[in-house]
């Protein structure tokens, strides 16, 4: 069978809203998630900090402000908490039988800025090849002390590449993404990538999959003309393929974009 890979943002992608949301509210007492912005943003300005560092630094000291042990269980505890978009749970099923009976075996991955031990504790989890995203180094009593991965707007395209080549394991090891691959077969080509996003902070990986001949999607929330602007713009200024709302449902535009994606991919395979 041939390999593609379907790629995902998380946040506002994939779910309605952030995968910390539950936690900012809740715990942190943040009436709204712009106060919460607004919280890390002051704290990264003031620093001149990497914004997605700033809210790993302030997502750990406030909680241990409130008495939380930043544990890996505790990200995990909250999982169960995330509002996925209409159709998400059963996407991954549908998505797969259809590209078999197209020959072609679909690989997921989400690449994300949001906090790995949330999403690997989703109900989706199990229907990912890998989950790239945010995380914490723990120490021996297994609390949080320190970033382990930050995963930012730009670097989020150097997953992509390993995707691509298959260096999906030792994220410690930049050489190997770097590495020229000799045997052809064992790459993923950009043709056969699909990236689903929903902004401009998914732009650096929408883009290069629109050069190579990939495929880009952005998703934006049918209620909400901001957000439908925004992926319109994206499409008109030609950084994206497709934009669609965000309902993964069978029948869905998204549904006949991905299929007809899948579809486009299977013919010029069998040429």
């Amino acid at each position: 069978m041939v390999k593609v890979a379907f790629m995902y943002d998380f946040d506002d992608t994939l779910i309605d809203g952030t995968s910390e949301m539950a936690i900012t509210r809740d715990v942190l007492k943040m009436p709204t998630p712009n106060d919460w912005w607004a919280k890390v943003n002051e704290f990264g300005a003031k620093h001149n900090m990497d914004p997605i560092l700033s809210t790993l630094y302030c997502f750990k000291t406030e909680l241990e402000k409130k008495g939380v042990k930043v544990t890996r269980e505790f990200f995990n505890s909250y999982g169960n908490t995330v509002k996925f978009f209409q159709g998400v749970t059963t996407w991954f099923d549908r998505i797969n039988a259809y590209a078999k009976s197209l020959n072609i075996e679909v690989d997921h991955y989400v690449i994300s800025s949001g906090l790995c031990e949330i999403m690997e504790a989703t109900e989706i989890a199990p229907h990912l090849n890998k989950i790239f995203g945010c995380c914490y180094v723990y120490d021996e009593n297994g609390v949080a002390i320190w970033p382990a991965h930050s995963v930012n707007y730009t670097n989020k395209t150097q997953f992509m590449y390993r995707i691509r080549k298959g260096f999906t394991e030792n994220l410690s090891d930049f050489g190997d993404v770097n590495e020229y691959i000799k045997d052809k077969t064992k790459v993923i080509p950009y043709e056969r990538m699909v990236y689903f996003g929903d902004g401009i902070t998914d732009v650096p990986c929408m883009k290069i999959l629109t050069m190579y001949k990939g495929n880009s999607v952005c998703v934006y929330k049918e209620n909400n003309e901001e957000s439908k602007k925004q992926a319109r713009k994206l499409y008109l200024d030609r950084r994206v393929n497709h934009c669609a709302p965000a309902d993964y449902r069978e029948g869905s535009q998204l549904d006949h974009i991905a299929k007809h994606i899948l579809r486009k991919i299977a013919s010029y395979i069998e040429e």
